[in-house]
This record gives structure tokens, sequence and C-alpha cells, in this order.
């Protein structure tokens, strides 16, 4: 996880009511990860019963191991699921999809990063990439859907996604925009004058994961 993905994590953990039961899915981490973690944000020294990490092998921070395609919960049980870059690396992800969407409550609040514009990475394999559209798509009867996209609208480097029947995501959307453009401004290194004057004479096609290329975010809501 980049700080990119820590300031998004951030930006919705203060604007946003993000209640308990909590699940993590993919939230096993190695030592040089554990500051960068969304174990670190979301966790309020709550019990492994209201906050719970699951993950496909057993490791740091993961209180169940577990395939994240058949998840070990009642229906509607859990108040928010947290997915930090774990999609691209699950074959036959609609199945976690599904699940997903069979455990979330009726006011409850999904949380997604996945990279776009990204080089293959294997954990222990990378599958697929996922537009905002996806999103949207797929959690279509959520009351509000919200997605991030870092860098440019054809070219993003990461896609972000918070959505579900939480009345928080709707009434809390403008603050959630303020905060997190603060964020994103403080987690990245600032351009030199040089590097500014440079982009400016190019077209987005220049840019692919360079710090510049970061700089740029877009932010979107659908309400029922």
């Amino acid at each position: 996880m980049e700080k990119i993905d820590y300031a998004f994590m951030q930006a919705v953990d203060e604007a946003f009511d993000i209640k308990t039961r909590i699940i993590e899915l993919g939230a096993r981490v190695i030592e040089n990860q554990k500051p960068l973690s969304a174990r670190n944000i979301f966790n309020k020294g709550y019990s492994s019963d209201e906050y719970t990490g699951l993950d496909y092998i057993e490791g740091d921070h993961v209180d169940i191991a577990c395939d994240v395609r058949e998840l070990p919960f009642e229906d509607k049980s859990i108040n928010t699921v947290i997915a930090m870059n774990l999609f691209e690396h699950v074959e036959e992800s609609w199945r976690a999809f599904d699940e997903i969407k069979r455990v979330i409550g009726d006011d409850g609040t999904v949380i997604i990063a996945t990279p776009f514009c990204y080089n293959i990475h294997g954990c222990p394999y990378d599958y697929y990439r996922y537009t905002p559209s996806f999103y949207t798509n797929t959690f279509k009867d959520f009351d509000t859907k919200i997605t991030v996209t870092i860098g440019y609208n054809q070219r993003p480097k990461m896609v972000y996604f918070i959505g579900g029947n939480n009345k928080s995501l709707g009434e809390d959307f403008e603050k959630f925009k303020a905060i997190y453009a603060e964020k994103h401004k403080t987690s990245l290194k600032p351009m030199s004058k040089f590097l500014a004057k440079i982009r400016s004479k190019l077209s987005p096609n220049h840019f692919r994961n360079d710090i510049r290329y970061q700089h740029t975010f877009d932010i979107n809501i659908e309400k029922k």
C-alpha cells in the first residue's frame, strides 16, 4: 500500500460515519507495510469481533484465514467492508463481490481500492483491472456510490470506491472532498517548478505512474 492509498483511507475515516462491525479483506501485511495499513486507521481499539482481518493465508493482522469468495458471516451481519489493493489478485472475483453484497448490512459501507494503470504484480497472481463504472454497476443497488481516480480520467493509476446505504456517504460527501483534497496533496512530494513547466507542455499520454501524474484526481458521486 502506498501513501496515496493511506491518504484516501484517512479521508474516508475522518469524513464518514464508519460503523462496526468491520471486516478487512486481504488484511495480511508484511513488516514494512504495517505503518500504512488500514487497521491503523479504522481499528479504534476494537476487539477482533468488531474489527476482523481476513486473508487466504495466516499472517500479521489476519484474524481469520479464509477464501474471500466464501465469507464466514451471516447475511447482512457486517456494517463495513474494507478491501485495499486486493481484487486484482482474486480469481473469479465476481464471487467475492457477490459475497460482499450478501453480508453487508442495510446501513453498511463498502470501501475498495484497486490499481488500474499499474505494473503487473503477483501476489501470487495478478488477474484484473477495474474501472469506476465497474464498481458503480456492480453495486448499483446501493443508495450512494462514490468513485475516486488518481491520474487522468482515461488513464488512472488508482480507482477507489465508497458505496452503500450509509446515509453519511451522501450527507458528508462535500466534507470528504475537502478532506481528501488536502490529504492527497500532502501525501505527495511537491513538484519542482522545472517539472511543473515540463508537465504543462506534455499530453496526459506522457504520464503513467510517476509522481507528476499522481497529482491529478477526480471524485464523482451517484445517488438514488
